[in-house]
């Protein structure tokens, strides 16, 4: 029997103390920083992107870039429009010591996504993504789903765990969470990478154009 299932969830304080500062060796700054992953994870972000036929003027944004692997790939693919939110400030610093490119050009909020969404402006990003944190928000912040909605002028994608649960893990079938919010899905597929668990999906929703 996996008795993880029947773990304690953390609280949302000690969600961001945890990502603040991960200590229990699984979440090493290093390890985001693999170029094999680069290979993988952000070349499959990539070819989401490149299927939306979007201008690599649009304006992105990244909730929880960590050291900016996925950004510095679309920076180093032609796309110059982008922003990051990491609440780990190590792992900022790590992005100026090994994209100092990347980190000069882009712009970068040192907070929590529940601290900062909420300054966005009704539609102020082309595209909106997330890799592997929505499966962290604690419950309580759940409310930042509709904020993403909001700062989304054109696409939001998300490649998360829909499965995966522990203290810190909250699984969420984000197809359901983003149609009931209003949001149109135009992508759903399994990532079926090697170093991913199974139960991460890739969704791409649009909103539904206003009629004048």
């Amino acid at each position: 029997m996996d008795f993880h299932f029947f773990k304690r969830k953390k609280t949302l304080e000690e969600i961001h103390n945890y990502w603040k500062n991960p200590n229990d060796g699984k979440n090493k700054i290093e390890n985001f920083a693999n170029p094999n992953k680069e290979k993988t994870r952000s070349a499959l972000l990539l070819d989401v992107i490149h299927q939306q036929n979007v201008s690599k003027q649009s304006k992105i944004l990244e909730l929880g870039c960590n050291v900016g692997r996925n950004l510095n790939y679309l920076y180093g693919k032609g796309y110059c429009n982008l922003s990051g939110i990491e609440i780990n400030t190590s792992a900022l610093k790590k992005m100026e010591e090994i994209y100092p490119d990347l980190f000069t050009s882009i712009t970068i909020f040192n907070n929590s996504i529940e601290e900062q969404i909420s300054y966005f402006s009704e539609g102020e990003f082309d595209i909106v993504f997330t890799m592997a944190v929505l499966e962290h928000i604690h419950s309580e912040s759940e409310w930042i789903f509709q904020e993403m909605s909001r700062i989304t002028n054109g696409y939001l994608i998300t490649i998360e765990d829909e499965k995966g649960n522990s203290s810190r893990h909250f699984p969420r079938q984000y197809g359901k969470i983003f149609k009931k919010i209003g949001l149109k899905q135009i992508l759903e597929q399994k990532c079926n990478l090697p170093d991913l668990p199974k139960g991460f999906k890739v969704r791409v929703f649009t909103k539904p154009r206003k009629v004048a």
